[in-house]
C-alpha cells in the first residue's frame, strides 16, 4: 500500500500553537507545514510516529506558503492516542525547537 498526505486537522494545530506558545514562544512567527501520514514510517525496523525538520528544498515548489519547517505524524497512530498523549506525539516539536 503506498503512503498518502494530508493536512492536519484544526486540533492538530491547535495543539501545536498551545505547545509551542508554552514551550517555544521565539517560534511563534515561524512557518510550520502540518501534515498527516497514512501510515507510520519506520527505520531500522521501528515505527517512527512523526518527525520534524527545516522544510524541504525540494518540496518547495510545490507549496504556496514559505515555510520553515515540517512536521508529520502517523495518523492512525494519533488516533489511537488519548487526548492527554496526543501532546507526547508531537514531541519532535520540542526536539527541533529546543535551542
Amino acid at each position: 500500500m503506498s503512503v498518502s498526505w494530508s493536512s492536519a486537522p484544526d486540533s492538530i494545530l491547535h495543539l501545536a500553537k498551545q505547545i509551542i506558545d508554552q514551550y517555544h514562544s521565539d517560534l511563534n512567527s515561524a512557518s510550520i507545514a502540518f501534515l498527516l501520514r497514512s501510515e507510520p514510517g519506520t527505520k531500522n525496523g521501528r515505527s517512527i510516529l512523526g518527525t520534524a525538520s527545516k522544510f524541504p528544498d525540494k518540496l518547495r515548489p510545490l507549496v504556496e506558503v514559505d515555510y520553515d519547517f515540517l512536521i508529520w505524524l502517523s495518523w492512525p497512530d494519533w488516533n489511537r492516542l488519548s487526548d492527554k498523549q496526543q501532546p507526547i506525539l508531537q514531541s519532535p516539536v520540542n526536539k527541533i525547537y529546543t535551542p
